[in-house]
């Protein structure tokens, strides 16, 4: 069996459109925001953002937001539902970045 080359044409273009459906974006994410983790740690999860921090550079110091600023601050979560084969209660991500396109985490 041969494959047609145009049933794949615009393949990435779908692919790239379903993945962009679960990013999160930064004005979706704020202080109570609820999110589900889908990963190997501690699957299907649910996490509440507790703190987001931004450090600033000039200054030195360190900002509480309400929500998302810049893709380099720091999301602390907290597990809402803890069991007891999970030792992970608590988690935190050095930049927004890396839970933006991670797939492993979904909005609730």
């Amino acid at each position: 069996m041969q494959l047609q080359p145009l049933a794949f044409a615009n393949l990435e273009k779908h692919v790239e459109k379903y993945a962009q459906s679960f990013s999160i974006s930064k004005n979706q994410l704020k202080i109570g925001s609820i999110l589900h983790y889908y990963g190997k740690d501690a699957p299907n999860t649910l996490w509440e953002v507790r703190f987001i921090k931004y450090h600033h550079k000039k200054s030195g110091r360190d900002h509480l937001h309400d929500s998302v600023y810049t893709l380099d601050d720091v999301i602390y979560l907290h597990m809402l539902k803890y069991h007891e084969t999970f030792t992970l209660s608590k988690m935190k991500f050095n930049s927004f970045r890396h839970i933006s396109k991670s797939l492993l985490w979904r909005l609730q």
